[in-house]
């Protein structure tokens, strides 16, 4: 089933929003007629002033308005998954060597990553934070790895609109076990990443 078509001439931006959908698993396609779209399409992406589908009724989105490839795949996913109007945003991180990170718009995971520097993990927040300024955000860490916690907690904190957002601090135990869809799919670190949003209600706030 194909939830994401992209119609521009663009063929670079095709290039990257096609790898970008591999990577995460999507079913994203590049049309060039109103014809190709098919009827399992709940996303269009274009470009702004490239051309006119006025026949076409599916939710649109511009990727001018846009930071990057992946900015615009996480709001077609959003739009996709029914979370347009969406009013909260959770980043989960996982600790680590490699830090495994879950961003997720009202409980829907958007997007996993796995970083090995902390100069693209901020990179990659305070990209997702740029394009999501209207939602309120938290931030959830797992509790492993204190001395790569710590380093993201400083993270965090130097971010201008995540310096007063609410960062809790929740148990790891059992994020690792996963199955081998699982992880097919993403990383460990990535998964557990995701799945430390789940225990909410076993938070501890960070004092």
């Amino acid at each position: 089933m194909v939830d994401i078509a992209v119609a521009t001439s663009d063929f670079r931006l095709v290039s990257r929003l096609l790898s970008e959908g591999a990577r995460r698993g999507l079913s994203v396609i590049h049309v060039v007629h109103p014809s190709e779209i098919p009827l399992t399409v709940k996303v269009l992406i274009m470009k702004r002033g490239e051309m006119v589908w006025e026949s076409v009724k599916i939710p649109t989105i511009y990727a001018d308005d846009f930071t990057s490839p992946t900015s615009v795949l996480d709001r077609a996913m959003e739009i996709a998954a029914g979370k347009a109007d969406s009013r909260a945003a959770t980043i989960s991180i996982d600790p680590g060597r490699r830090v495994g990170v879950a961003f997720i718009v009202d409980e829907y995971v958007i997007r996993t990553e796995s970083f090995t520097d902390i100069v693209n993990l901020e990179r990659s927040i305070r990209e997702f934070i740029e394009n999501h300024k209207m939602l309120e955000t938290d931030v959830i860490i797992g509790s492993g790895a204190p001395e790569y916690r710590e380093a993201v907690l400083e993270l965090i904190r130097r971010i201008p609109s995540l310096s007063q957002a609410p960062v809790k601090i929740v148990p790891e135990e059992g994020t690792s076990k996963i199955g081998l869809m699982a992880r097919r799919r993403r990383g460990s670190d990535e998964y557990a990443a995701s799945t430390l949003a789940m225990r909410r209600k076993y938070v501890k706030h960070k004092p």
